[in-house]
């Protein structure tokens, strides 16, 4: 239903936009505008969120392609991945990725986003008691 002449033609600030609201779009209400100028009928603020978008994108893929990433899995997975990969902070100041799969830990380790030092292993079992 769209909204009466009547509510549109009372007086108000530029800034501000008439929306209808409720079950059935009987109640009207005045909102205002807020990260949308317009410009020949088209909003700018949107126009700039697309061209950062954009050279964003391209980085990735170019960073993804330079260390060959692209040819083993997909842009979708690999920003799966960066979506997973979370650092907490613990109480002493210092950053640690929470768990991940080794998997993971390669194309992060490729992308140069965590340290590539080997960590030490440990033998498997219980560790031996110590003898005085």
């Amino acid at each position: 239903m769209p909204i009466p002449k009547e509510i549109l033609s009372v007086e108000r600030p530029k800034n501000t936009i008439v929306y209808a609201y409720g079950k059935n779009k009987d109640k009207y209400a005045v909102k205002k505008r807020t990260g949308c100028r317009y410009d020949n009928g088209r909003r700018i603020a949107s126009e700039f969120c697309d061209f950062l978008s954009t050279i964003l994108t391209f980085r990735l893929i170019n960073k993804f392609d330079q260390v060959s990433l692209l040819e083993k899995m997909t842009y979708k997975r690999v920003m799966q991945i960066l979506r997973r990969a979370k650092m907490v902070k613990h109480s002493d100041g210092d950053w640690q990725l929470i768990k991940t799969a080794p998997s993971q830990l390669d194309v992060l380790q490729k992308l140069g986003l965590i340290d590539t030092s080997p960590t030490p292993k440990r033998k498997p079992g219980r560790p031996p008691k110590n003898c005085v």
